[in-house]
């Protein structure tokens, strides 16, 4: 039988009508019951409440099933509530998976794009408390432990994943989807406020640990990360600033193992990465992602050693998507991406001086955010962050490089 004998069997309304009954037999037509449970204990996610739905249901052929998903909520703490509600992260959460994200899916569809989707569904939202998603550990994703740090697979696979996403919102831009000024600066480099009580005392309670614990070799360095308040905020605040000449991106903009679920084949390899947690997404230098996920995440000292051959996995993933869709803009090139990254290392402080221990410590009582915020940073992280001997041995040698470079 000829390919055309085949196509006129194949009536347009009859396979119309076969999906359409497909659909129906799979569709949810009763829940019967409703769990919800923590996903995550305390220290895990400081900007949500994240809850794990189990609905029992019957389908649309009569079967029963059950359809597992994540809800998100804003914290109820006093302090948590209002930073959220000033930073707006739920907002920016649901434009990202309502307009974004789809817009996405529309460009891979266009172009029959054969790798993966780099997110999860978008079921529900109520503006802008709650945020409901697919939960894709039943599709086989994890997440890692994040005390451990990323070896270099893992780090290729976010790397390579994250030039999509970037080179997928420049399209996007080009397009006239993606408008830079619709987002809020980065407020971690931006916000004096949340600099002083997150950064700058985080660094003040490092160097008084150095004094402390770490030995005499170690005060010189522990002097030079107190610096004045001004001269502190004066210097983030200066490379955050947005410069349309560069080559801007949307940038996840809490891009850590936390925020990424993996998934592995038989070997135990990581073949695919989803991110999670859009909540402070922002228009900028897409070395705002690579730097902090580079310096928070991936284990230093592999971090340290492959350092080109990481910067080049996203360059040359960058370069190829942007090629594939087909943008007509001016394209960075790999030593662009490499000076960029030297022009923001003043934020590596930032990262391997708070964030880091933080994400990386033992336990979940590593930082209470709300008392942080309630005491302007004064109390809220834990004494014994900097006193490890892992953080020693991860992060002493990242010290001496920033002492190196002028940087403190």
């Amino acid at each position: 039988m000829s390919s055309t004998d085949i196509a006129g069997n194949l009536e347009p309304t009859m396979m119309e009508a076969v999906l359409q009954m497909q659909n129906q037999e799979l569709a949810v037509q009763r829940v019967l019951r409703c769990h919800a449970q923590p996903a995550l204990p305390k220290g895990e996610n400081y900007l949500s409440r994240v809850s794990r739905i189990t609905l029992d249901v019957v389908l649309g052929n009569g079967r029963k099933s059950q359809k597992d998903l994540i809800l998100k909520e804003v914290p109820l703490e006093k302090n948590n509530f209002e930073f959220v509600h000033n930073l707006g992260v739920f907002k920016i959460e649901t434009d990202i998976y309502t307009q974004i994200l789809k817009q996405m899916e529309a460009l891979m569809d266009e172009y029959h794009e054969t790798e993966d989707f780099l997110w999860c569904k978008l079921v529900s939202y109520q503006p802008y408390t709650s945020i409901l998603l697919e939960d894709l550990k039943v599709k086989g994703f994890i997440m890692s432990r994040r005390q451990s740090c990323l070896d270099l697979e893992h780090g290729h696979l976010v790397l390579h994943s994250l030039a999509r996403f970037h080179a997928m919102s420049k399209i996007l831009e080009e397009r006239g989807v993606i408008n830079g000024k619709d987002y809020k600066p980065y407020a971690i480099v931006n916000d004096k406020q949340l600099i002083e009580r997150l950064v700058y005392n985080g660094l003040q309670n490092l160097s008084k640990a150095m004094h402390q614990s770490w030995g005499s070799a170690w005060h010189r360095v522990a002097n030079k990360l107190i610096m004045p308040l001004e001269v502190f905020q004066s210097k983030m605040i200066d490379i955050g600033k947005l410069d349309e000449s560069r080559f801007n991106v949307l940038n996840h903009g809490d891009c850590w193992s936390n925020n990424m679920l993996f998934k592995y084949d038989w070997s135990n390899r990581p073949i695919a990465v989803r991110f999670l947690d859009f909540q402070v997404s922002h228009y900028n230098s897409p070395c705002w992602d690579l730097t902090y996920f580079m310096f928070a995440s991936i284990e230093p000292k592999l971090r340290r050693a492959h350092y080109d051959s990481l910067l080049r996995t996203y360059t040359n993933s960058l370069l190829s998507t942007l090629q594939k869709y087909h943008y007509s803009g001016r394209q960075p090139t790999y030593e662009e991406i490499a000076a960029e990254m030297e022009r923001i290392a003043f934020f590596r402080l930032a990262l391997v001086g708070v964030f880091h221990p933080v994400m990386t410590a033992e336990g979940t009582d590593a930082m209470d955010l709300e008392k942080v915020l309630g005491s302007d940073g004064s109390d809220g992280f834990n004494e014994h962050l900097y006193t490890s001997d892992i953080f020693k041995e991860r992060m002493g040698p990242e010290f001496l490089k920033l002492e190196e470079q002028g940087l403190i």
